[in-house]
């Protein structure tokens, strides 16, 4: 079978949502199908297959149906910023359109390595947190999984923590006549730090949705053992030749910090993936109407999601609206610098899969690349617009397909 085009595909995923609608139609589910996807999921994504297809009509139509008639509205920021954890009170909220189920029991395995009847994820082993030693010491910092990934600096900068990386000083209320401990520690963050780091949570000059993304040392805690809650540290998997260079924060959205993962019943998270949320829904509504000449109405469901996350009403205007769809936002490269809706589908979205997709149907990769300059094991970001929007063909697919066409640049 030749390969098909890009268009015989979308229009084979859109064909199957219509359908999905139609079939979904007034159907509801309780108790343990509460997760199951319903009409407006199918919907929802309905709305967004339109707009990455960029049929603005369709999409504004389809998207506005939701928003209106769906009964989902967005949560409090209260509920918000630990949504993301794995709290059973949060499970398929106001503002859930579909999330995948999470089980934390993997019946006694090790996580996803192992047979087990119930769906669970280990990602937590990957990017788990790091907190501070027995000792009292980052450099004997503990990790709450195998703590492979953290947090790159370029996205502080974004969400506009702008402060230097911090430095430890001796700790003014070290008792000597006791151990070094966590809750004792000789050498604690640089206190003129650590109080322009509150402040600015306090304030508001970062976004709020930074913590909601990321841990910071010393100011955020964790805990190893479901008790005990020890100071966030400068992750451990930093170099010690590079540790004065990065900041080190630890990541949060969907991820076990109130224990280590291995006491987790086997190395398994428990926190439910959110494929669609009504803030998604509200960008993508608010896209498409910027691509239709309603500037204003795009940019009210921009505010909408910004106020959420400043704690604000949704629906009622607010002291950080932004003013137009150039107006300045947190960010200060040119990518997001000036384009709000851009912006908020980054910094409301972080870490939960979107940005990639966003990024290839905006053709924004080179942009990207250039921003983020190096991986975080510190080689430079190597990217090609004639092939990298694509991964090549699997070489066992093109072996057993003589129809089959190889990515470009492959």
């Amino acid at each position: 079978m030749e390969r098909k085009t890009t268009r015989e595909v979308w229009d084979l995923i859109i064909n199957d949502l219509q359908q999905s609608v139609t079939l979904l139609k007034g159907t509801q589910w309780s108790g343990p199908d509460k997760g199951r996807a319903t009409e407006w999921a199918a919907k929802a994504l309905l709305g967004k297959a339109y707009v990455f297809t960029q049929n603005w009509a369709a999409a504004k139509t389809t998207l506005l149906d939701v928003i209106n008639n769906s009964g989902k509205s967005l949560m409090p920021f209260s509920k918000y910023r630990d949504a993301f954890n794995g709290d059973d009170a949060n499970e398929f909220n106001e503002e859930s359109l579909f999330e995948i189920n999470v089980d934390r029991n993997s019946l006694g395995g090790y996580g996803i390595f192992s047979f087990n009847t119930n769906l669970t994820t280990s990602q937590g082993l990957i990017w788990s947190p790091s907190i501070l030693g027995d000792n009292g010491t980052e450099d004997q910092g503990v990790g709450l999984g195998y703590c492979n990934e953290f947090f790159n600096d370029k996205n502080l900068q974004r969400f506009g923590f702008k402060q230097p990386v911090y430095t430890l000083v001796d700790n003014p209320a070290y008792d000597n006549s006791k151990p070094a401990s966590y809750r004792n520690p000789q050498q604690v963050m640089d206190p003129a730090y650590r109080q322009q780091s509150a402040a600015a949570r306090i304030n508001k000059t970062v976004d709020p949705r930074l913590y909601v993304a990321a841990l910071q040392p010393w100011l955020d805690s964790a805990s190893n053992d479901g008790v005990n809650w020890r100071p966030v540290c400068k992750f451990i998997a930093i170099s010690a030749a590079l540790k004065p260079v990065y900041h080190g924060w630890s990541l949060r959205k969907f991820v076990t910090y109130d224990n280590s993962i291995f006491n987790r019943q086997a190395a398994a998270d428990a926190a439910n993936y959110y494929m669609l949320r009504l803030a998604d829904v509200y960008l993508l509504y608010a896209e498409a109407c910027v691509n239709s000449g309603e500037g204003a109405t795009a940019l009210e469901y921009i505010n909408k999601v910004k106020r959420r996350a400043y704690d604000y009403p949704v629906n009622a205007a607010s002291p950080v609206d932004y003013a137009s769809l150039n107006a300045t936002t947190m960010a200060t490269d040119p990518n997001l610098a000036n384009n709000p809706l851009r912006y908020e589908r980054w910094a409301e979205l972080f870490g939960e899969g979107h940005w990639w997709f966003d990024v290839c149907r905006w053709r924004i990769g080179s942009a990207e690349a250039a921003y983020y300059a190096t991986s975080l094991v510190g080689g430079p970001i190597k990217w090609s617009d004639a092939k990298s929007y694509t991964w090549p063909i699997p070489v066992n697919e093109i072996n057993t397909n003589t129809k089959m066409i190889q990515n470009p640049g492959y």
